[in-house]
């Protein structure tokens, strides 16, 4: 009771794993993990393993407006209940006080391509490089794809090598932490 009347006065500041999680894409699954779809999110559940999460996807239209982006502005995901899930990496860490706050910025951040080829995994870096100004983000965590992919390429693979659930036929996600 005493702990509850504490943590109901000053807060329960516990930090949430900030993580980079992939999504197999059709025709790309282990081993092509330079083609998967990337998102951030934030893992609140930790038996869960769920969150807000933030992604950009393309849609392509046909009536003239051509290629507009979007952005899944956190809203709470379960990763492991997608068999497409193929783990993530751990990049940082925010405080429970502080998840407001990273939800305001990520979901100022829209998708803007910069170049013809600039996608779901360019935008997750330049979202970690606005993180990492506010220290959200662990000092040894560099914002590029080829350092990202070393840890998600492990996670893939270690998560397809889960046994899957005997009720669910799920696998475990693996998370590999980089901080």
């Amino acid at each position: 009771m005493k702990f509850s009347i504490l943590n109901q006065i000053f807060g329960n500041n516990e930090a949430y794993p900030i993580v980079v999680i992939q999504y197999e894409r059709d025709g790309f699954s282990v081993g092509r993990e330079d083609q998967f779809h990337w998102a951030l999110i934030v893992i609140t559940d930790e038996k869960e393993k769920s969150g807000p999460c933030w992604q950009t996807f393309d849609r392509h239209y046909s009536d003239g407006r051509g290629v507009i982006w979007e952005l899944y502005d956190g809203k709470v995901v379960h990763p492991e209940r997608t068999t497409k899930c193929l783990g993530g990496v751990k990049v940082g860490s925010v405080k429970k006080s502080e998840l407001k706050s990273l939800k305001e910025i990520l979901g100022a951040h829209q998708p803007a391509p910069k170049f013809n080829e600039w996608n779901c995994r360019d935008w997750v870096v330049e979202a970690i490089l606005c993180l990492q100004v506010n220290g959200w983000i662990s000092e040894g965590v560099i914002p590029s794809q080829d350092f990202l992919l070393t840890g998600l390429r492990e996670a893939s693979a270690q998560t397809a090598n889960t046994a899957p659930d005997s009720m669910t036929k799920r696998k475990s996600l693996v998370i590999v932490d980089h901080t």
